[in-house]
């Protein structure tokens, strides 16, 4: 996929105070290279599709933004989950959200079923780091019978860290028992999950696809 041509920063700074703060710069504004009329335009919400939560640092700005961007938002980065994620985006539905990706585990004993919010109701694909979080995992699934996954979720991918080791903990059985595949890989930038997430865009007699086309796409890079 070609990169894409970057947005001014002003031009991204007056997006993000457009959705969150509800309010607009003046056209005559000497940092504003845009017109406010550029930010009602359907196409600039269509056309972000990943978003990068950092909480708790934006917590509030970040909110409003997935908030404002619920329906066109396919992809969420959250650094770490589920105790950083506010309680009244726990229960929002965004109904394309097909995708998340997450480094840290935290907070997992407080919140045990945040598998079932409804943020996740739609999610096909977790990305995670696999020496920091497969072990929770597996003492997850192992241990709570109570705990459920998200009901559409279809894969696993394992990210392995460079210079990070690779242990069987009984972890890939019991997600194939529930018919999640695993994947493993050394990275996945911006551009693979766009490419993930078109392809589960594919519906009706292409949806299978699109289903083996995710699993060429996932083909494992890190042999174990």
């Amino acid at each position: 996929m070609p990169p894409t041509t970057s947005l001014p920063i002003e031009i991204i700074q007056l997006i993000i105070f457009h959705f969150c703060d509800k309010a607009a710069y003046i056209q005559d504004d000497e940092y504003n290279s845009a017109e406010v009329k550029f930010l009602t335009q359907v196409s600039v919400r269509r056309s972000i599709r990943i978003l990068e939560f950092m909480p708790p640092y934006y917590v509030e700005n970040s909110k409003a933004m997935i908030l404002a961007l619920r329906y066109s938002l396919e992809a969420l980065f959250i650094d770490r989950f589920p105790d950083h994620i506010p309680p009244d985006l726990r229960m929002s539905a965004l109904p394309k959200l097909q995708l998340v990706r997450n480094t840290y585990m935290d907070g997992i004993l407080n919140y045990p079923g945040w598998c079932e919010w409804t943020l996740f109701e739609n999610v096909e694909i977790f990305i995670t780091s696999y020496n920091r979080n497969s072990y929770f995992w597996a003492k997850i699934l192992k241990e709570d019978k109570q705990f459920h996954l998200p009901p559409k979720l279809k894969h696993f991918v394992f990210i392995i860290e460079e210079g990070g080791t690779f242990e069987d903990d009984g972890l890939f059985p019991i997600l194939k028992d529930q018919d999640i595949e695993c994947h493993f890989r050394n990275k996945m930038d911006c551009y693979d999950i766009l490419e993930l997430i078109d392809k589960l865009g594919s519906k009706g007699p292409d949806r299978e696809g699109a289903k083996h086309a995710i699993e060429d796409s996932l083909k494992d890079e890190y042999v174990v």
